[in-house]
């Protein structure tokens, strides 16, 4: 009774999503409900071909009146990412968190001459974050310091004993890098900065010195990150510095979480004071690390985790993705 009535359903579906006369948008909007209704394996050949046409349409899509925003990012969610990474069918224990990375670097990096360099940190961000689940929640201690010794080499060699998970999240790391690697010597440029104009040999130079701001910005970040994941983490049974610490020096959650706190306050007094010194330093790239800790502010704000709880920043998302600006 039931595979009838299914078969039915999928025949309906299959006429909406191959419908002529729909706009750009609604098709997009009606692909993007088949993927998160989980039916999508259903229909696997004719999502491919429906967006590798919207796909083609992508250099001409300024002439749609309905092209905004919304429609970029969704663009964004369905065909740009998973046609290039496809990690969520690689990696399972992935998070789908493509819209809340690019969210992440259009915050930090906003003008519009700067793409190369938001779709290389959007998926930079993407990528740390297999690689910290990896370690936080799923490679076993024996399989991650194989895991690290081969990512020390860098060659691809000594992951045989791994699992095909954690071979395929090496990989990805691996192949991710060869792609930065070939994209930036094809504009003739660095990676200091993902490629940035402003990203100079005096930049070049200066990043692997461990400057202070860098120092700063890695602690600010790390500090957030433990406080807002704590709850989260401590359910799953991941590894927790918040416990680590109260276990250290016999102190109870809430004076951890305080600790902290206050550490990241401090980090953030040596941002502020490495951004606001008189520097030969280009300012757009000062104003890069900034922006990436005000982002952390706004993710990780009053101690929660809106990476992994979405709803959290949904509005924020909303505001720059998807909501238009009155003039």
């Amino acid at each position: 009774m039931y595979t009838k009535e299914i078969e039915v359903l999928k025949v309906e579906v299959m006429s909406m999503l191959l419908a002529t006369g729909t706009t750009m948008m609604q098709k997009l909007d009606f692909i993007d409900k088949i993927e998160r209704l989980g039916i999508s394996y259903h229909f696997e050949d004719e999502i491919q071909n429906q967006l590798e046409q919207l796909f083609n349409l992508s250099t001409n899509l300024g002439r749609h009146l309905e092209y905004d925003l919304s429609t970029a990012a969704l663009q964004f969610r369905l065909f740009r990412w998973g046609k290039e990474l496809d990690i969520l069918s690689k990696v399972p224990y992935a998070r789908d968190r493509f819209v809340e990375c690019y969210f992440w670097d259009v915050g930090t990096i906003y003008e519009p001459r700067h793409s190369f360099a938001r779709m290389t940190l959007a998926k930079t961000i993407a990528i740390a974050g297999i690689i910290d689940n990896t370690y936080d929640a799923y490679g076993t201690l024996d399989e991650l310091k194989i895991l690290t010794e081969a990512v020390e080499r860098w060659d691809g060699n000594g992951i045989e004993q791994l699992s095909d998970y954690l071979k395929t999240s090496y990989m990805i790391l691996l192949n991710f890098n060869k792609e930065l690697e070939e994209d930036l010597s094809k504009k003739q440029t660095s990676a200091a900065f993902m490629g940035m104009d402003s990203a100079t040999k005096d930049v070049m130079d200066w990043m692997p010195t461990h400057p202070k701001l860098f120092v700063a910005l890695g602690k600010h970040t790390r500090l957030l990150n433990d406080v807002g994941s704590y709850k989260f983490e401590r359910e799953t049974g991941s590894g927790m510095a918040i416990e680590c610490y109260m276990k250290d020096y016999n102190v109870f959650e809430e004076e951890a979480m305080k600790k902290f706190e206050d550490m990241a306050v401090d980090a953030w007094k040596d941002i502020n004071e490495q951004c606001l010194r008189l520097t030969t330093f280009p300012r757009k790239i000062l104003k890069v690390i900034l922006n990436l800790a005000r982002l952390c502010e706004v993710v990780y704000k009053q101690r929660g985790d809106g990476f992994t709880n979405q709803r959290r920043i949904e509005a924020h998302i909303k505001a720059i993705l998807v909501d238009s600006i009155s003039l």
